[in-house]
């Protein structure tokens, strides 16, 4: 074996065996790895280091020799959320009625990450094994969309009263927690000059921690004592995926590309734990959940306690599409100078297994035995289309070559006005970018960057002030509809089948969002 085979055998094992779980979820911001974000994502086509396993595995066959890369991004997301409408009259008489909601802010602290910034690691190598003749390149790493999943809003918020009120986000999400990695291996075969292809296989593993409240009974008022407050500890470790890739040059001052990556279908079991207002049965206020053990009502898995309910999660990460052409400026030497590239981008958000989360929990009331009904949470969410414009160009200082990249992006919006949540993030989005590489010796370059992603404020109009619906006036339309043709979202109401919801949405007023981007990486040749 040479002593680039030993070398990439060695890092292969370190990826697969040794690499942390990296974080991702909710809809994604462009440009994973430092290259590829100091451009906005716009490197399909130039995709020309092991990154290029994510980006487009027919990159792969542009990267001789070994080459081990170990990058990261770092993303702040800022949330910030002030419902319309105030505390209703519940029958506890509780100080806050009357109240405005307060405005609430994400204070999550990413388990991976520094301080409010969120890890997004890519760990890659690529090698020919010891082989330049060979048209074949191979590579190897452990991925991670790139996306902002955690949560977390206070509980309780003093109003100044004897009582302190509860989150007025809480039928959303109260915590949240998600990763996903996604440990991969690719081959990229160069059959002639002017074309590259190349294929990428991955081993998915998701982790989503949550905690959500949820209507024990009819709650228009959302009197917290007939709120169920239920909370999850899920996985799947086994999400298989793929990818596709190709390159294309025309000329010598024309690359094309085009990739497309397979859906991650989460199918995440596990088990939570289920807390019921003093008012969420009438005739008990000590009633709990229990876990069902009637084989003909079991939905997730049989089994389980009071304490650890068996429960199941179920959503996709989408499918995606990009393609890209890029200009290349060569110097005397035929080395690229520089280059511009366009990208155009579809995610397939609008999948139902996207845009809906199913969980089923096998438990039932410990009172009158009513089962716990799978639910469906609603996000309405619609196919995403994006264009990245980015480029790159090398200066040259102290006789070594600098490489300066800017680039701008817009992605179009995920979830409708009206569907906006908190939960995840669907508002349109503008990206601005830069960052550089610095060559350290011979063999290392190292890759810094930054941007920030503007998204517009959002005011979603309530569906019936000052209060929404009630007995009453039970519906925004002013008729009864379906939940799935509903256009915004409702609490969920385990109690009920999936078709008999009632209608309360509880996510009208202002959202306001941004994010801080950072990125730092370093590859060596051997």
């Amino acid at each position: 074996m040479t002593r680039s085979m030993q070398t990439a055998a060695a890092v292969v094992a370190a990826l697969v065996w040794r690499a942390p779980g990296a974080s991702a979820g909710g809809i994604l911001v462009p440009g994973t790895g430092p290259q590829a974000q100091g451009r906005a994502g716009a490197f399909a086509a130039k995709a020309d280091d092991p990154s290029a396993l994510y980006h487009n595995p027919a990159g792969l066959a542009k990267t001789p020799g070994t080459v081990l890369y170990i990058g990261g991004n770092l993303l702040d997301y800022r949330l910030r959320f002030a419902r319309a409408g105030r505390y209703e009259v519940t029958d506890g008489g509780e100080s806050y009625v009357g109240a405005d909601y307060p405005v609430v802010e994400d204070d999550s602290t990413p388990d991976i990450g520094v301080g409010p910034f969120q890890a997004v690691p890519i760990v890659a190598v690529s090698t020919d094994l010891g082989r330049p003749e060979w048209p074949v390149r191979f590579g190897a790493g452990l991925l991670a969309p790139q996306g902002h999943p955690n949560r977390s809003f206070p509980v309780r918020h003093d109003l100044g009263g004897a009582d302190p009120a509860p989150g007025p986000q809480r039928y959303d999400v109260i915590e949240q927690s998600a990763a996903t990695a996604l440990p991969s291996i690719g081959v990229a075969y160069r059959p002639i000059d002017s074309v590259d292809v190349g294929v990428r296989a991955s081993w998915g593993i998701a982790q989503l921690q949550a905690t959500t409240a949820t209507w024990a009974i009819r709650n228009y008022e959302e009197w917290e004592q007939k709120d169920g407050v239920f909370s999850v500890d899920v996985a799947d470790s086994f999400v298989p995926a793929w990818g596709i890739g190709v390159l294309y040059r025309p000329i010598g001052a024309i690359e094309l590309g085009a990739s497309y990556h397979s859906a991650l279908h989460i199918r995440a079991t596990g088990t939570g734990t289920a807390d019921l207002g003093t008012a969420a049965d009438p005739l008990d206020p000590n009633a709990f959940i229990e876990p069902e053990d009637r084989p003909e009502f079991i939905d997730c898995a049989l089994g389980g306690t009071v304490d650890a309910l068996k429960s199941c999660i179920d959503f996709d990460l989408p499918q995606m599409a990009s393609i890209g052409a890029r200009w290349i400026a060569r110097d005397g030497e035929g080395r690229e100078r520089g280059d511009v590239e366009l990208d155009v981008r579809w995610e397939n958000w609008g999948a139902d297994d996207a845009s809906n989360i199913l969980v089923r929990v096998d438990g039932r009331s410990s009172t009158g035995g009513f089962v716990l009904n799978p639910v469906v949470l609603r996000h309405g969410f619609r196919d995403v289309w994006s264009i990245r414009l980015g480029g790159s160009y090398a200066v040259p200082v102290a006789g070594r070559r600098v490489t300066v990249r800017a680039g701008v992006a817009h992605d179009t919006e995920t979830a409708p006005l009206l569907y906006n949540r908190a939960d995840i993030d669907g508002a349109p989005r503008t990206t601005m970018a830069i960052g550089a590489s610095f060559p350290v010796g011979d063999r290392v370059q190292l890759d810094v960057g930054g941007g920030y992603v503007v998204e517009p404020t959002r005011d979603v109009p309530q569906c019936l002030p000052p209060d929404g619906p009630d007995a009453s006036n039970p519906t925004c339309d002013g008729q009864a509809l379906p939940p799935f043709d509903r256009r915004r979202p409702d609490p969920a109401q385990p109690l009920n089948d999936a078709n008999s919801a009632v209608e309360s949405p509880f996510n009208a007023g202002r959202y306001e969002a941004s994010y801080v981007m950072l990125s730092l990486g370093v590859s060596a040749r051997f």
